[in-house]
């Protein structure tokens, strides 16, 4: 579609009026970056899985959606070797971790019914052991747990009994 036809179509006022509705950053920035599709079939999918959410959300209820965190500049500032997050940082990966975990869950819950759906459930990236360390390792805060590691535990007892004595 040519740019001249979204003009005309006033598509960047379609595109700000679902915005508006995303509940997070990430999903205002994604609702911008959508563009018609290209070819009847790639329309008919779209079409598709939009009738499929529409019928999984009638009869379970909204998808386990939430205000996610961008991570992008988090993650590529910690890409270096080396490199680590800090735990706010680490929660927000957590967090998002948990999101994607209860989606993927919410659309394949009937692949056989909604195969669209599935295929999107299935493109979400499955990251158990990081989301299983992240669990073990940060409390619902965000903190890093004493008991993360040995010798994080210990020195934070030391650190402890060093307050305790002042």
């Amino acid at each position: 579609m040519r740019s001249h036809d979204l003009v005309t179509l006033e598509f960047s006022r379609v595109l700000d009026a679902l915005a508006a509705r995303a509940r997070s950053a990430a999903g205002r920035e994604a609702v911008h970056a959508l563009r018609p599709a290209a070819d009847r079939v790639a329309t008919a999918r779209r079409l598709d899985a939009l009738g499929e959410l529409l019928a999984l959300a009638a009869e379970t209820g909204r998808p386990p959606l939430a205000d996610v965190p961008r991570l992008a500049k988090a993650l590529a500032a910690a890409a270096p070797e080396g490199t680590a997050l800090e735990p706010r940082r680490l929660a927000e990966v957590r967090d998002v971790l948990a999101v994607a975990r209860a989606v993927r869950t919410y659309l394949a819950r009937d692949p056989d019914r909604f195969p669209r759906l599935a295929e999107q459930a299935n493109a979400l990236e499955r990251l158990p052991e990081v989301a299983d360390a992240l669990a073990e390792a940060l409390d619902e805060t965000g903190q890093v747990r004493d008991d993360a590691s040995p010798a994080l535990a210990a020195a934070r007892q030391v650190t402890r009994a060093l307050r305790t004595e002042m």
